[in-house]
């Protein structure tokens, strides 16, 4: 087992300051990331794809593939090892892992970064609906989860 990143020098990138350091030793790995479209989903996968050796594939978990003009902000090499599966997580367990296994979906980590933000009623304010934010968002989790046991 490689060694973990506590041993390793920290790094500086950008804005980002004391990022760790990972064992050269950590290749070939591959990762469902879910919420791709969305700003965290998406820069998480950025990040992952910068390490083309660590990272061979890197699964966008979402209803839609990302949109071209933020695939546009990846390199052609990067955009290679990404691949799209459509996944509605507000399906059943089931549902998602026929479609998780129909793609031939495989990986040593994962990324949950989905969100759904259901619509207030109407001239009720952004967060009203707080408990259907939450019943919503703890459904979406549930039912990836439950499909990952089955895929």
């Amino acid at each position: 087992m490689a060694p973990g990143s506590e041993q390793l020098p920290l790094q500086n990138k950008g804005i980002f300051h004391n990022l760790p350091t990972f064992s050269p030793d950590l290749k070939d790995l591959t990762a469902i990331v879910t919420g791709a479209n969305g700003i965290s989903g998406f820069h998480t996968m950025r990040v992952l794809l910068e390490s083309s050796q660590r990272w061979k594939k890197v699964w966008a978990a979402s209803r839609r593939p990302p949109p071209e003009e933020m695939m546009a902000l990846l390199s052609q090499e990067q955009r290679a090892r990404v691949e799209h599966v459509a996944c509605d997580f507000l399906a059943k367990p089931e549902e998602i892992a026929a479609q998780l296994k129909a793609k031939g979906v495989k990986a040593e980590y994962i990324f949950f970064y989905s969100y759904a933000q259901p619509k207030p009623k109407p001239g009720a304010g952004a967060w009203s609906n707080a408990q259907e934010l939450v019943d919503t968002n703890s459904t979406l989790l549930r039912n990836f989860l439950g499909a990952i046991d089955q895929a």
